[in-house]
């Protein structure tokens, strides 16, 4: 559990940064995936959303993409 510069309880996953940003990480498979947002909302609809790509196989790191594939 992160906390907010308020004190106030965040979200697992979510930490605020002393610029006020809001950044959330999560790791699926050895892989970690970041998103950062000023506003907390946004950010845990992003991470839902995000994780719920991740999980189903709609979006990958993009390591491996080339022009010839």
């Amino acid at each position: 559990m992160g906390k907010d510069l308020k004190g106030n309880t965040l979200p697992d996953g979510i930490v605020q940064r002393k610029n006020g940003n809001y950044r959330g990480r999560f790791q699926y498979k050895g892989e970690i995936y970041t998103r950062d947002n000023a506003d907390l909302k946004e950010l845990i609809q992003q991470m839902e959303e995000l994780r719920y790509e991740v999980k189903h196989g709609l979006k990958g790191k993009g390591d491996n993409v080339t022009l010839n594939a």
